[in-house]
């Protein structure tokens, strides 16, 4: 006997503190630890015909990591999620929602879903097919499946991290289990999700063994993983310090808008992008607003406040660290749990009321609207955090080595007698001057790129500034002497004053990098003209187009100009295909699910 019965005696008594599952993980871990010494773990077995044979040291089951990623945060942490289960010993896989079978659902026992949400409650684009597929009359009951969500969003939209709220629903209605509780990110995402990999690592570990060894190894945290070696130079938390080589405004006297190009300098940095990226801005708040609220306020600007475990004068926080210019759900939250106003109570409870009473405002709006007499810590600790901007990037690295162009809208408008400046887009157009330098970083979009097949058909759809991608397509297209057909959609207010990049349009067009360009001017009419417009008005060729494998590419305004294309793209499947609604409805979809119907929408 190996064990004295002393020794038998303890490990009974052992036994008693865990449970089945724990037990197997720990006889795992300690073969692995074992190992380590070069002690030989495995044990001899009898089978029924008395032939001696070796037993596994323990059971393998598969964990399926999915991840819905719109700008690419959900990826980011989706890979470290696989890189610990990896580190771990667990027998792992990793897949983008759009690239999973959903029929394989019903055969999953361990899932880690990591999402997040486009927008006000919008799955994104990599996300659909799944979401569409669960809440479903075909998704299949799921009693064998265990799961963990971690939701990212953001908290200034009403519906957050809605995506994952639904996920979370509709799996536990359909019979799975919940083995960790959801987590809910803000864009501030890296710490929660540590947290949250910790939690799910360690309550899955019991359940899941290595394929490869047949023993789990010792359990790792976050922190001890190993880091992917291709981790970008720069990113959201160590963004790239540029220099800003041209401003030009594209925009002609006399327009009502005011459009800014923007190049600036990468030179010996490093930092490499793609067309269809996005460049993020570190973004300073405008000088007039912040005066606004220290005047309303009486405020001393030079007052010493901690933001973030930085202690910096007021005056410094509102202009570089604090959210001020928008107004969301959260600060209404921490400002009404000390002023107890039964009216913001109501519009809290109220998503369709809050909606309608956030849009337009800022944070000077509630200090006028619900008074309330606070400190200038109290005011600050109420505040976001001022987040980074994101623009998509109008150039191609190949056309322009080096270099990164923006093509920025400044956002002005009057709201109750004040006027209401953007952040970001304000300090590209007033203060940021040439040979300025401004904090940025790249955001991959791999969902909005180039076809993989250089034959393959583009139809661009992109009013004002949703040109821009683009035109980073073009420059690419030239660049790298591709000959495809492409078709550009776009749309502004005036003509004479307001077609962004007219003369590249022609000279592409003139060197047949750009098949064709129909544009839509809507204040040069009696009645408006708009993108949608130009496209029933070639219905025809352009699903002649669609069927020929056509991609279509959309970028710019979310709630009106993405909506009213969709349902214009609908419309024109419904008539060329003489189908009814419904079935030209699924005919767009399954574009979508093709990756052949690509938004950058905003």
């Amino acid at each position: 006997m190996i064990l004295s019965s002393e020794q038998n005696a303890l490990v009974q008594q052992i036994f008693t503190h865990f449970n089945p599952v724990q037990l197997h993980w720990l006889s795992g871990y300690i073969s692995g630890k074992l190992d380590s010494t070069n002690i030989t773990t495995s044990v001899s077995v009898v089978n029924s015909t008395h032939q001696a044979v070796e037993a596994p040291a323990t059971l393998s089951a598969q964990l399926t990591i999915l991840y819905g990623s719109q700008s690419g945060n959900s990826k980011k942490v989706a890979q470290q999620a696989f890189q610990l289960a990896q580190d771990s010993g667990f027998n792992a896989r990793l897949l983008s929602m759009s690239d999973y079978k959903v029929a394989n659902l019903k055969n999953e026992t361990h899932l880690w879903l990591i999402v997040s949400t486009h927008g006000e409650g919008v799955p994104p684009a990599a996300a659909e097919e799944l979401y569409d597929f669960l809440h479903s009359k075909k998704a299949p009951k799921l009693p064998n499946l265990h799961y963990a969500i971690l939701a990212l969003g953001d908290k200034s939209y009403i519906n957050y991290c809605q995506t994952g709220i639904d996920f979370d629903t509709r799996l536990d209605a359909l019979g799975a289990k919940r083995l960790v509780q959801r987590t809910d990110c803000d864009v501030n995402f890296a710490d929660t999700a540590k947290q949250w990999l910790t939690s799910a690592h360690d309550t899955f570990a019991p359940l899941l063994f290595s394929a490869d060894t047949a023993q789990p190894k010792a359990a790792l945290s976050p922190q001890t993983a190993t880091v992917a070696s291709n981790a970008p130079l720069f990113d959201r938390n160590k963004p790239l310090t540029a220099l800003v080589a041209q401003k030009i405004k594209l925009n002609a006297r006399g327009s009502q808008k005011e459009t800014y190009h923007l190049e600036l300098s990468l030179e010996d940095s490093g930092l490499t992008y793609e067309p269809g990226d996005a460049l993020g801005i570190y973004t300073h708040n405008p000088i007039a607003t912040i005066n606004a609220i220290l005047q309303h306020t009486q405020f001393n600007p030079d007052t010493m406040v901690e933001v973030a475990g930085t202690t910096l004068s007021l005056q410094t926080a509102l202009a570089q660290k604090l959210e001020i210019t928008t107004l969301s759900r959260d600060v209404i939250e921490r400002y009404n749990a000390h002023l107890q106003n039964t009216d913001l109570a109501a519009l809290l409870a109220n998503n369709q009321a809050l909606a309608k009473y956030l849009y337009g405002r800022d944070v000077l709006d509630l200090l006028i609207e619900y008074p309330f007499t606070l400190s200038e810590q109290y005011f600050v600790d109420l505040l976001r955090s001022l987040a980074p901007r994101l623009y998509s990037i109008s150039s191609s690295l190949e056309a322009c080595p080096n270099e990164v162009h923006l093509t920025i809208a400044a956002v002005r408008y009057q709201h109750k007698q004040r006027q209401r400046l953007g952040s970001c887009s304000t300090f590209a157009a007033d203060t940021l001057q040439i040979n300025d330098t401004v904090q940025v970083f790249v955001e991959p979009n791999e969902l909005f790129k180039l076809p993989n097949n250089p034959n393959t058909p583009i139809i661009m759809i992109g009013p004002g500034t949703g040109v821009a991608p683009f035109r980073a397509f073009m420059q690419q297209l030239e660049a790298t002497e591709t000959t495809t057909k492409s078709w550009l959609f776009f749309g502004d207010q005036h003509f004479t004053t307001d077609f962004l990049y007219q003369t590249e349009w022609q000279r592409h067009l003139k060197n047949g990098t750009l098949t064709r360009l129909d544009v839509a001017f809507s204040r040069d009419t009696e009645q408006k003209v708009y993108v949608q417009h130009k496209m029933l008005q070639h219905a025809a060729e352009l699903f002649a187009w669609i069927e020929q494998g056509a991609h279509i590419y959309v970028c710019g305004d979310r709630v009106r100009m993405a909506r009213d294309v969709q349902q214009t793209l609908v419309t024109i499947v419904q008539q060329q295909k003489n189908i009814d609604a419904d079935d030209a409805l699924q005919y767009v979809k399954q574009l979508r699910h093709q990756k052949r119907y690509l938004e950058d929408v905003y």
